[in-house]
């Protein structure tokens, strides 16, 4: 099948210490119709059991930068699992014709959301989940929490994919109470400036 004038419209990153990191892919396309025969020039054909590169069975880490305190703190989280989601909130032009089945003339992008959730333990290590939980609390003036977020999904060493967002708000984090004590917090990336597009930045390294 071939799908004509296809977009990408969003990706989500799911990552978790007991799974694989995978990116579901969503999109639209103007028609989709039966071919006899597809060229292979630009088809993805790596080996099924070629593994070397998937990042499975490891811990996240999370460095995160603030000001929320009144000074730059860092903080150093370990997490469990999360979601990156970047979506561009595509819509189509379709024009309304009688007796006939409607096609689009074309897509327009919204606007970009870049954004997700990450899971971690509450821990009382220094700089750590509770001292991010505390000082998000207790700034009950801030409207916008600024963070500087740097993703290490997979660990420190390869394979890997780092996700730099230097301009983050943070919602306030949400308990849960399992085996042992979490914390979720939703983030949304924000551009440096209403001009800009650098809300993300994706560096992959393979092994």
């Amino acid at each position: 099948y071939k799908i004509a004038d296809c977009v990408a419209n969003e990706a989500s990153i799911d990552f978790e210490i007991d799974g694989i990191a995978q990116v579901n892919w969503s999109g639209f396309g103007k028609i989709i119709t039966d071919e006899a025969s597809l060229s292979a020039n630009n088809a993805i054909d790596r080996s099924q059991s070629s593994t070397s590169n998937f990042i499975r069975n490891r811990l996240t880490s999370l460095s995160a930068v603030s000001a929320i305190s009144g000074s730059s703190r860092n903080y150093s989280l370990t997490l469990t699992g999360g979601n990156i989601t970047m979506n561009n909130n595509m819509t189509y032009l379709t024009p309304e014709t009688l007796g006939v089945v409607n096609q689009p003339l074309g897509h327009v992008t919204g606007t970009r959301n870049i954004g997700g959730n990450f899971t971690c333990y509450l821990s009382t290590a220094t700089n750590a989940s509770t001292q991010l939980f505390e000082d998000i609390i207790g700034a009950t003036t801030t409207v916008t929490n600024d963070f500087d977020l740097t993703f290490k999904i997979g660990g420190d060493s390869a394979p890997n994919v780092k996700i730099a967002m230097p301009n983050c708000h943070l919602e306030l984090p949400v308990h849960s109470i399992d085996d042992v004590v979490a914390l979720e917090t939703t983030f949304h990336a924000l551009p440096s400036d209403i001009s800009s597009a650098d809300e993300a930045v994706i560096t992959y390294t393979g092994s």
